[in-house]
């Protein structure tokens, strides 16, 4: 391995309520340090010891740990506030509660490296389902495979944890521009993330191997998984229908692909519409002249949205 591909990562890290498990986090990185230059901690307004674990590690590792506190709450602002103090080559984003394998960054940097019309590389992860960090209650391995489309596949829910990925630096710049980690998206922050990346043209390449874990702690509450049903399906209108709007406004995606992507966010934004009695604002809206009051039933109306939605 030539020393060109070493040195060039830059790992950020949005850190809140994490004492717990932050080592495991930090410890992940630190196992291909070489690989590392810097590892930026954003905090974000945390009441526990987290922060002052960061310093412990700045203290261990100062020429590589980088501790912040974050200008404005929220864990998107964070990530934004991480990626400005950023200078590296590479981008790797990573939760504080979750952990990437040895090999990873030398795996994916080299793949980069190799193949300058790639944007993104993505490898397999590992979803570990448990209480605290001491008893596995389900764990699964995720291979992933190379797609022709990846945008669609990320429109049709095929999508990973934000540390499978690897990002060149110029991607992230580009994202950053156009706020892809959006502080008002309160659920599926990294689907949005990403899938702006790929309506933007960026270019995603698999890399074979499982390089990534996903913690699902099930005595935790995440933000997102706080919010109630209804209100996951509100914020999903409006997330899907920006995306919407985003592809519409791509001219480089074909004219039969812009249809194809269409039906797919119109069938979900419809879905959570009608099972939840929600309003929804599109464009040129193809089904203004439905009186669904008299249509009876939920999966009445999905067969007939459905049905609509085939028609276009």
């Amino acid at each position: 391995m030539s020393n060109n591909t070493k040195n060039k990562c830059s790992v950020i890290i949005p850190v809140y309520q994490a004492e717990k498990h932050l080592p495991f986090t930090i410890d992940s990185c630190l196992s291909q340090e070489e690989y590392i230059k810097e590892i930026i901690l954003v905090d974000d307004f945390s009441t526990d010891d987290s922060f002052e674990i960061l310093l412990q590690y700045q203290k261990n590792y100062p020429d590589i740990i980088k501790p912040f506190r974050n200008i404005e709450k929220g864990g998107n602002n964070a990530r934004n506030y991480g990626f400005s103090l950023s200078s590296g080559d590479y981008i790797q984003w990573l939760d504080a509660d979750d952990t990437i394998i040895h090999g990873k960054l030398k795996a994916q940097i080299s793949f980069l490296e190799a193949n300058a019309e790639i944007d993104i590389a993505y490898s397999g992860w590992q979803l570990v389902e448990s209480i605290d960090n001491n008893v596995l209650i389900y764990s699964q391995l995720n291979p992933t495979v190379e797609y022709a489309d990846y945008l669609f596949e990320l429109i049709r829910g095929n999508w990973l944890p934000p540390h499978a990925y690897l990002l060149k630096r110029n991607i992230a710049l580009l994202l950053a521009d156009i706020k892809a980690w959006d502080p008002v998206t309160r659920i599926c922050q990294d689907w949005e993330y990403f899938t702006k990346a790929a309506i933007q043209g960026a270019r995603f390449g698999n890399v074979t191997g499982i390089y990534s874990i996903y913690y699902r702690r099930l005595n935790e509450i995440s933000v997102s998984r706080s919010i109630s049903s209804e209100g996951r399906a509100r914020e999903s209108i409006r997330l899907l229908s920006q995306l919407l709007d985003e592809i519409d406004t791509q001219t480089w995606i074909e004219e039969k692909n812009k249809n194809k992507y269409n039906k797919l966010l119109l069938g979900q934004i419809l879905r959570n519409s009608l099972w939840y009695n929600l309003p929804f604002n599109l464009k040129n809206d193809f089904m203004s002249n439905i009186d669904w009051s008299a249509i009876k039933g939920v999966n009445t109306k999905l067969k007939k949205m459905n049905e609509l939605i085939e028609q276009l």
